[in-house]
């Protein structure tokens, strides 16, 4: 069937002349009618994108421009119709199959990625994303590298696997930060960058994380004017952390008011929280109502999401309750069903994503790993040698290891000296607005409570675009009130968590330095090795070494 319609919209191209005279834009150049193109098409303006979309493939099939064809397919692909939209990605693939455009044909694998992702079809959705990606990384397009990790992430997500999906939905948000430009604050990417933030925090149960990006999403859906994403996907998150901080009425009229403007899985998660909040509130009758229309929607439309089975539990248990055994089983029933279809997803995702999308990342890490051992081996041959030299110091040698495993001990039962760690000040900059500083010194306690600073793509740039405001104040604000530069603060930051974390999780112990300097966000083992001598007088291998021996 995709073929047959491949060929009508080749055909199409070939043979259909404008939809309207030339007139109108005889004097416009191929850019300003795909700039008016996507306007129309961002400003929700379907009708008119496609007629200035039309148009576009017109001219750009009379100067025989094969890009320029793409380019006018962009509003196409993201067609409600699943086939149509699938062969014009399909036709955008082929028009630019030999392209040398730093986005094609890798745009085209990237939107039926998405397409057969917002369809469940996971095995499609990743041999088109891992296609995509692996065009991206050719082109060194790293705005589009990054896209596939958040389409991923969101696979991840919907599969149970909420911490992988957060740690993607982080690094994405700060790495496309840096290549945004200045349209980034501003643009529904970015929303939707924040949303995805907040509902990924939400779900691995860090509330506070979670309303903090989905208050910064909201403003930005507001200044843009994104109502419909606010509608459709912000208030969910709203009402699902009033869910969960137990306040039941205000998440209940949140999701009555706005049911009607949510669709598919959207609207069965809707109806999923209403009838959570009603057996909270013990009127089975309404929960009874809610988790069955739930159910009726995962029937229609055979998708179910994750929190379905405990709907369908809830609903098995409320009969029970009532003695209704048909009922009971008819939707433990359901729940089988449900569990048999999540757990296939993941049996048949879990592997594509290891051999082929993850596999060849260790593989890379391993051949770096292996290149840094062959380097650090020269390194250590040439200091054995220059230790041959300098045996009679032995001694002095002996009396550094008894104060090194006092200074271990020390920090083993008490941490980081306070006279190393950082210090919080009193002062405040003058030049910084005392608004600038209030927000500051929420944003920061909630970057230090959410362990932000372990990301290892963290810039003092990205990291004053998430407080909305600028490097300058945030730099500022730090030399005064920590008493130390941004670097050493963060530095400061992940030492003092890597030395509880050492100490309380003996599994981290069997980790290698590189391993651990990843896992405390550090880019290389030298970094972490440094900053941890810097903090603590003691090398990291001596610290892990004794904690060992406990």
């Amino acid at each position: 069937m995709w073929k047959t319609n491949l060929i009508w919209v080749i055909l199409y191209i070939a043979f259909v002349p404008p939809i309207f005279g030339q007139d109108s834009f005889e004097d416009k150049t191929l850019e300003e009618i795909d700039k008016l193109t996507l306007a129309a098409w961002r400003n929700g303006d379907i009708q008119k994108s496609r007629i200035y979309a039309d148009y576009q493939i017109e001219k750009a099939k009379k100067l025989k421009d094969s890009l320029a064809i793409a380019f006018a397919f962009y509003t196409y692909m993201y067609s409600e119709n699943f086939e149509e939209a699938l062969n014009y990605c399909d036709s955008t693939i082929i028009f630019t199959k030999n392209s040398k455009n730093k986005f094609y044909p890798t745009l085209g694998y990237l939107v039926k990625g998405k397409i057969y992702k917002q369809k469940k079809m996971f095995k499609l959705a990743l041999d088109n994303l891992l296609i995509a990606d692996s065009l991206a990384k050719v082109k060194q397009n790293i705005a589009q590298q990054s896209s596939v990790k958040q389409v991923i992430a969101n696979i991840y997500s919907h599969l149970g696997k909420y911490e992988e999906a957060l740690e993607m939905h982080k690094k994405y948000y700060l790495q496309k930060s840096e290549y945004g430009g200045e349209n980034w604050e501003i643009s529904r990417n970015h929303t939707i960058a924040l949303y995805n933030l907040s509902l990924s925090y939400l779900k691995v149960k860090k509330r506070d994380s979670a309303r903090l990006f989905y208050q910064y999403a909201a403003n930005k859906a507001e200044q843009a004017n994104f109502h419909d994403f606010y509608t459709s996907k912000l208030v969910s998150i709203h009402a699902q952390i009033d869910f969960y901080d137990k306040r039941y009425d205000s998440a209940l009229d949140t999701l009555r008011k706005y049911r009607f403007d949510n669709s598919g899985n959207w609207l069965a998660n809707n109806y999923y929280y209403s009838g959570k909040i009603h057996r909270f509130k013990n009127n089975n009758d309404k929960a009874i109502e809610f988790f069955t229309k739930m159910d009726s929607m995962l029937t229609a439309d055979k998708e179910p999401f994750f929190h379905a089975k405990d709907g369908l539990a809830e609903l098995s248990n409320i009969f029970k309750e009532l003695g209704d055994s048909e009922n009971q089983l008819k939707y433990i029933n359901r729940y089988l069903w449900v569990d048999s279809i999540l757990i296939e997803q993941k049996e048949t995702i879990d592997p594509l994503i290891v051999n082929k999308y993850q596999k060849p990342i260790m593989l890379e890490e391993k051949r770096k790993l292996l290149d840094q051992a062959s380097r650090k081996q020269v390194l250590l041959n040439y200091l054995y040698v220059t230790l041959g030299a300098f045996v009679s110091v032995g001694v002095y040698f002996g009396i550094k290891s008894r104060e090194h495993s006092r200074r271990i001990q020390y920090l083993i039962e008490n941490g980081i000296p306070t006279s190393s760690a950082s210090s919080i000040r009193n002062k405040t900059p003058n030049s910084i607005p005392e608004e600038v500083a209030e927000l500051l010194t929420r944003g920061l306690d909630e970057f230090e409570n959410a362990k932000l600073f372990l990301d290892k793509e963290l810039t003092l740039s990205n990291l004053a675009k998430q407080f909305d405001t600028n490097s300058t104040y945030l730099s500022k604000y730090i030399n005064e009130k920590k008493g130390e530069n941004f670097p050493s603060y963060i530095k400061g930051l992940r030492i003092k968590y890597a030395i509880e974390a050492l100490k309380e999780n003996p599994g981290l112990l069997k980790f290698n330095i590189k391993g651990l300097a990843s896992e405390f966000g550090f880019q290389t083992p030298d970094a972490f090795s440094r900053a941890f001598q810097k903090e603590t007088n003691v090398k990291p291998s001596q610290f892990i070494k004794q904690l060992r021996k406990l």
